[in-house]
C-alpha cells in the first residue's frame, strides 16, 4: 500500500508510542503494519459515521450521507465528451449506500446535481436549464446537461488510505489512533517484554517468540 504523508505521520506516532523508543531492527511490526491498522480502523469509523449521518438525515426526510468537511479531499479532473476520468481518485464506499456518497460534491454543489445510473431515465425529457447532472460509472464521472459543461472541475470525496490525498479527519483523529493502538496491542496479546541492555537501549522481544503466559521479564 502506498503511504500518503499524513498516513506515515500517524503510523509513525503510534509506532513510536508502541515501542516507547526507536523501533529495533528485529521488531515484529513495522511502519506498514501500523499504517495498515490505521487504514482498517479509518474505514470502519467512516462506515459507522456514514450510517449515523444517513439515519439522522432520513429522520428529517432527506436521506443523504454528507460528511463534515474535515473528511474531504479534493482533486481537479478534466472533462471531455461529458466524461471525466476519476481512476486516480480512491474514494470510500459505505454499507447500504446507493448514492456513491464516497464522492461528496462536484464543482460548487449548486449547478452540479448528483444523480445515479439507475435514475437517468428521469432526465430523458429534461428542460433547458443551467443544471448539470453527474453520476459515477466505475472509473469515470458522467455528465448530462442542456448547457455547456466546463472543461475542468473540482471533485470532493472521502479518500481511502491508499489515496494520495488521504488524511485523518481532525474530528476523529484521537479515536482512530486509539483504536489502532489497541488493535496492535491485542495482536501481540500481551505488552511486549523489555530487555534493558547494558547501554540502556530497550529491545522489544516479539510475543510470538515466547510463551507470554509463562515467561518472565528478562532482568
Amino acid at each position: 500500500m502506498a503511504l500518503s504523508k499524513p498516513l506515515k505521520v500517524a503510523a509513525q506516532a503510534i509506532m513510536d508510542s508502541y515501542y516507547q523508543d526507536f523501533r529495533p531492527d528485529d521488531a515484529f511490526f513495522d511502519l506498514e503494519d501500523f499504517a495498515a491498522w490505521i487504514g482498517k480502523v479509518y474505514g470502519n469509523v467512516a462506515n459507522q459515521v456514514a450510517k449515523e449521518i444517513y439515519d439522522a438525515s432520513r429522520s428529517e426526510g432527506m436521506p443523504m450521507i454528507i460528511f463534515s468537511q474535515d473528511w474531504w479531499a479534493k482533486k481537479k479532473v478534466t472533462i471531455k465528451d461529458n466524461t471525466a476520468d476519476i481512476s486516480t481518485l480512491k474514494f470510500t464506499g459505505f454499507t447500504y449506500d446507493t448514492q456513491n456518497s464516497g464522492i461528496q460534491q462536484v464543482g460548487d454543489g449548486v449547478r452540479f446535481i448528483r444523480t445515479t445510473l439507475t435514475e437517468l431515465w428521469q432526465l430523458e425529457r429534461m428542460s433547458t436549464s443551467n443544471t448539470i447532472y453527474w453520476y459515477p460509472n466505475i472509473s469515470e464521472l458522467k455528465f448530462k446537461a442542456t448547457c455547456d459543461i466546463p472543461g475542468e472541475i473540482d471533485v470532493y470525496y472521502i479518500p481511502t488510505p491508499e489515496d494520495s490525498e488521504f488524511k485523518i479527519p481532525k474530528s476523529k483523529e484521537f479515536e482512530i489512533a486509539t483504536m489502532a493502538w489497541n488493535f496492535m496491542i491485542s495482536a501481540k496479546k500481551e505488552t511486549p517484554f523489555v530487555d534493558t541492555t547494558n547501554n540502556s537501549n530497550k529491545n522489544v522481544t516479539p510475543g510470538t517468540e515466547v510463551d507470554t503466559k509463562t515467561a518472565q521479564p528478562v532482568k
